[in-house]
C-alpha cells in the first residue's frame, strides 16, 4: 500500500478516485429518479382518457434540467424514473421499457442539441436561449418521446391505433409545456444571481405582494370566467420588470398550478370541454405564457445588466480619468469647460465645480496666447485645417494665482451625434524643465573640467570622451569614441583594464587608483583614476564612467619633495653632529676657565683682595651660565630632530609624578598643584609630555607674587581659540603675576624673559617655554595663552592624539 501510495506523489489512490466518482454519480441518479417518479406521478394523475398519456408532464422539465446541469451522466436517473413511473401505468413491462427510453432519449436528445447548436446559456441571458430552449427541447425533442410512446402503447396493444394521432398531440403537449414552465425555473433558479434594481429586503416584500396579487387575480379570473390573460400577463410583466427571469418563471409555475386546479373542477374559461381538450387549451395558454413571461424577463434581465455594465463603465472611466496622471480638460464647441479631472485641480488650483461651466480660455491660458487660441479655435470650427490637434505642444499655463506653468498640451476631437467636442491632455512639465536645465548644467561641467572624463560599454569600447581627455591624451572626441580604451593604456599595463572592468560588472567603484597612460604621440602620462559602473533603467550594470586626473606635475612636485627631505635630513643629521661637536668644544675650554678661575680664588684669595675676588667669582658665575646656555642650545636642537616615543600615557599620572618631583621646590614657594577633575590619556612622548607640565608649572609658580601660589591643571573638551575653534584643549592656570597682551608671542621666543617689578637676580634663561611650544608642535598641538595682569595666566595646549 505505501508503494501505491508514493507512486501516486501521497494523493489518494486511482481506486478510490474512481469509487467516490462512482459513488456522486449514483447519488445524482437517484435523486434524478426519485425527482422525476414524483413528478410522473403527479402529471399521471392527470390522466383523463388513456391512463398512460397526461396534458400535464412536468417530469419533462425536470429531466432536461438536471442533464444540463448535472450532465449526461445522469440519464440513468432519468430511465429509472420513466420506468417506475411508467410500470405503475398499468402497461406491459416491455412498453414500460420503450416509453423510458423515450422519454429518456427526449432528454438527452434536448440537451445535446441546445449545446451543440446554440451553445445554451442556462441563466437564460440572450433571447437566443429561449428560442432554443422552445426549438430544440420543447418542439423536436418532444417529439422522441411523443412518437416512441405512442408507438410503444399501440404495438403493445394498450391503445388502439385509431387513437395514436390524439394521443401523440396530448403527449408532445404534455411534455412541451413541461419544459417550457418547468425546466427554466430549475436552470434559472439554480444557476448564477441576478443583480436586482433594489435592495433584498424590498425585493422580498414586492415579491410576497406580487405573489399575493397573482392568486387573487387567478381566482377571480376562473370564478368570473374570463380570459386568463386578464389575470396573467399584468403580473408577468411586473416580474419580468422588477424581478426579471426569476420572477417570470415563477409567476407561470403558480398561475398554471392555480389555472390547472380550477378547469379540473369545472372552473374558468376553459372549463366545459373534456378535462383532455381543456387541459390542452389550458397548456397551450400556459406555455404561451411561459415563452412571453420567459423572452420578457430575458430582455428585461439583459437590459439591467447592460444598464449596470453601462454604469460600471462610466464609473470605471470617472476613475481613469481622475486619477489619471495628467490634467484632463474637456470642452464644448464654445470653449465651455464640461471635464475637470482631479489633476486638473492639483495643476490649476481650481476645483471641479469651480471650474465647470467656465470658459476655457479665460481659466487656464495666459492672456498673451489667448488670441492665438481663439483664432485657431474659430478657424477648426469653420472647417480649417487643425494646426495643434493631435500634436505635442508646449506653451504656458495660468494657474488659479496668476502664476504661469510650463505644460505639455495634447488636444483631440470628437463628435458626438453631430456636436463636436474637445479633449485636452495637460501635463506638467516644470520637473523636466529643470531637468533639462540641470542636464545641460552637468553637461558644461563636464565639458569644461580640466579632468579627462571617458565612458566606455562593458567591452571596453569609448562611448563618450569630453574635452579634457582631448587635452591630457591629445585625441579628438570623434578619434576617440568608437575605439577600444586600450588605445590610451600602455603595453605593460595590459592587465589593469580587465581587473577594472571586473569589478564594475560587480558595481564595485574604484577610486583614485593611481597609474600610467600613454598619450597620442606615446608619451607617458601619470594619472589618477575614479570608475564607477553605470546602470541602465533594470539597475543593470552597462558600461563604466571613468574620471582621470593628470597627477605628472604632482609626482614632479613629489619627487622634488622627497629630494628635498632627503637634503633636510641629511642637514638635520648635520646639524645634530655640529651641534654635538660644538657644545663639546665650547663646553671644553669653558670648563677649563671655571676650574681656572675656581683654582685663583682659592689659592690667592688673600692676595686678590675684596674687590679681586668678588670679580673671580662673576667670571665662574658667566662661565656656568654660558655652559648653561649650550647645554639649552643643544637640547632645543635636539628637540627639533629624531623621532618620538609615542606611547598610551595617563596625563594624571604625569601631574602626579612632576608634583612628587617637585615636591621640594613646591613647598618652600608655598605653592600648591590642583587638578580639578580626571584628566584622559593621551597618545603622545611620555617623557617630552612630562618635560612640558613640568616647564608650565614651574612657569606658574617662578612668576608668581601671591603668598599662596596655586597651580591648576586642566582638560576643556572644546573652546574657541584665538585662531578658531579647539577640541579637546589641556590648560595650566596659575595665580601669578600675568602676562600683557603685547608680550604674548615674544614669551615663547628663545632666551626671551620679562621682566617684572621686583624680581630679584636671575629668574631663569628663557628658555622653558620655548622648549614646551617645541614639543607641542612636535606632537602637532597648538598652545596659546590669556591672561589678566594682576590675576594670572593661563596656558592652553593641545595634542593631536587624545583618548
Amino acid at each position: 500500500m505505501a508503494d501505491i501510495v508514493k507512486s501516486n506523489g501521497g494523493g489518494p489512490e486511482p481506486d478510490a478516485q474512481r469509487n467516490n466518482s462512482a459513488l456522486k454519480t449514483a447519488g445524482a441518479c437517484a435523486a434524478v429518479a426519485a425527482a422525476y417518479f414524483a413528478a410522473a406521478r403527479l402529471g399521471l394523475s392527470f390522466a383523463f382518457g388513456a391512463e398512460q398519456v397526461t396534458a400535464v408532464w412536468p417530469p419533462s422539465g425536470i429531466a432536461l434540467a438536471a442533464l444540463i446541469m448535472l450532465g449526461a451522466r445522469v440519464w440513468p436517473g432519468v430511465l429509472a424514473g420513466a420506468y417506475f413511473a411508467n410500470i405503475l401505468a398499468n402497461e406491459p413491462a416491455a412498453v414500460a421499457v420503450f416509453i423510458s427510453i423515450g422519454n429518456t432519449l427526449e432528454a438527452v436528445a434536448g440537451a445535446w442539441m441546445l449545446r451543440r447548436f446554440a451553445a445554451f446559456d442556462r441563466g437564460f441571458p440572450r433571447q437566443k436561449d429561449v428560442l432554443a430552449l422552445v426549438l430544440f427541447s420543447a418542439e423536436i425533442s418532444t417529439a422522441i418521446a411523443a412518437t416512441i410512446g405512442v408507438a410503444a402503447l399501440c404495438l403493445g396493444k394498450v391503445q388502439p391505433w385509431g387513437d395514436a394521432a390524439q394521443l401523440w398531440l396530448l403527449w408532445w403537449l404534455g411534455d412541451a409545456a413541461g419544459i417550457i414552465i418547468v425546466a427554466p425555473l430549475f436552470l434559472i433558479w439554480a444557476g448564477k444571481p441576478v443583480a436586482m434594481p433594489f435592495r433584498p429586503g424590498q425585493t422580498i416584500a414586492e415579491g410576497f405582494m406580487m405573489l399575493t396579487c397573482l392568486v387573487a387575480a387567478c381566482v377571480a379570473a376562473l370564478a368570473l370566467g374570463v380570459v386568463p390573460g386578464i389575470a396573467v400577463f399584468p403580473f408577468v410583466v411586473w416580474a419580468a420588470l422588477r424581478f426579471g427571469p426569476y420572477g417570470t418563471t415563477l409567476v407561470t409555475l403558480i398561475a398554471a398550478g392555480i389555472l390547472m386546479t380550477g378547469t379540473i373542477h369545472g372552473a374558468g374559461l376553459f372549463a366545459g370541454h373534456s378535462l383532455n381538450t381543456s387541459l390542452m387549451q389550458l397548456q397551450a395558454f400556459m406555455a404561451v405564457v411561459g415563452v412571453t413571461g420567459l423572452s420578457l424577463g430575458t430582455a428585461i434581465s439583459a437590459r439591467n445588466e447592460a444598464e449596470q455594465r453601462l454604469q460600471e463603465s462610466k464609473e470605471r472611466i470617472e476613475l481613469i480619468v481622475d486619477h489619471a496622471m495628467d490634467a484632463i480638460v474637456a470642452i464644448d464647441r464654445d470653449g465651455i469647460i464640461t471635464e475637470w479631472n482631479a489633476q486638473a485641480e492639483s495643476l490649476f488650483g481650481w476645483l471641479r465645480r469651480e471650474a465647470l461651466g467656465k470658459k476655457m480660455a479665460e481659466l487656464i491660458i495666459p492672456p498673451s496666447h489667448r488670441e492665438a487660441h481663439d483664432r485657431g479655435f474659430k478657424n477648426f470650427l469653420a472647417g480649417g485645417a487643425p494646426r495643434i490637434l493631435n500634436t505635442r505642444v508646449e506653451m504656458a499655463g495660468l494657474d488659479r494665482h496668476r502664476n504661469h506653468i510650463p505644460i505639455e498640451l495634447t488636444v483631440t476631437s470628437q463628435t458626438v451625434r453631430g456636436k463636436v467636442y474637445f479633449t485636452a491632455f495637460i501635463r506638467d512639465i516644470s520637473g523636466v524643465r529643470e531637468a533639462q536645465v540641470a542636464k545641460s548644467h552637468l553637461a558644461a561641467i563636464v565639458e569644461s573640467s580640466d579632468d579627462g572624463i571617458i565612458s566606455e560599454d562593458l567591452s571596453g569600447v569609448i562611448t563618450f570622451w569630453n574635452r579634457g581627455a582631448e587635452r591630457i591624451f591629445g585625441y579628438a572626441p570623434h578619434e576617440a569614441v568608437g575605439r577600444n580604451i586600450n588605445m590610451i593604456i600602455p603595453a605593460e599595463r595590459a592587465d589593469e583594464e580587465p581587473h577594472i572592468l571586473s569589478q564594475i560588472r560587480a558595481g564595485s567603484p574604484i577610486d583614485h587608483f593611481e597609474t600610467v597612460r600613454v598619450d597620442k604621440q606615446g608619451r607617458p602620462i601619470d594619472v589618477s583614476i575614479s570608475v564607477s559602473p553605470l546602470h541602465d533603467e533594470t539597475g543593470r550594470v552597462t558600461g563604466a564612467s571613468k574620471i582621470l586626473r593628470d597627477v605628472s606635475h604632482r609626482k614632479m612636485a613629489e619627487t622634488q619633495l622627497l629630494h628635498y627631505m632627503r637634503d633636510l635630513e641629511r642637514s638635520n643629521q648635520e646639524l645634530d653632529e655640529f651641534a654635538h661637536i660644538a657644545s663639546h668644544d665650547l663646553r671644553e675650554p669653558l670648563r677649563g676657565l671655571t676650574i681656572q678661575s675656581e683654582i685663583l680664588a682659592e689659592e690667592y684669595r688673600d692676595k686678590l683682595g675684596k674687590e679681586g675676588a668678588q670679580r673671580l667669582e662673576r667670571l665662574s658665575t658667566l662661565c656656568r651660565r654660558m655652559d648653561g646656555i649650550i647645554k639649552d642650545l643643544l637640547h632645543y636642537a635636539r628637540l627639533g630632530g629624531g623621532e618620538f616615543a609615542i606611547q598610551e600615557a595617563d596625563m594624571n599620572e604625569i601631574v602626579r609624578d612632576v608634583r612628587q618631583t617637585m615636591e621640594t621646590y613646591l613647598k618652600d614657594q608655598n605653592a600648591e598643584v590642583v587638578v580639578p577633575k580626571p584628566l584622559p590619556s593621551i597618545a603622545c612622548d611620555k617623557a617630552r609630555v612630562t618635560e612640558v607640565m613640568r616647564n608650565l608649572i614651574t612657569n606658574g609658580v617662578r612668576h608668581n607674587d601671591k603668598k599662596k601660589k596655586r597651580i591648576e591643571v586642566g582638560f576643556i573638551g572644546h573652546m574657541a581659540a584665538p585662531h578658531g575653534q579647539e577640541k579637546n584643549v589641556f590648560y595650566v592656570r596659575d595665580n601669578g603675576r600675568g602676562v600683557a597682551r603685547e608680550n604674548y608671542d615674544e614669551i615663547f621666543g628663545i632666551f626671551r624673559r620679562i621682566p617684572h617689578k621686583g624680581d630679584k637676580g636671575e629668574q631663569g634663561s628663557g628658555v622653558g617655554l620655548t622648549f614646551v611650544k617645541k614639543i607641542i608642535q612636535r606632537h602637532g598641538g597648538n598652545i596659546w595663552l590669556d591672561s589678566t595682569v594682576g590675576e594670572g595666566a593661563t596656558f592652553y595646549f593641545t595634542l593631536n592624539s587624545i583618548r
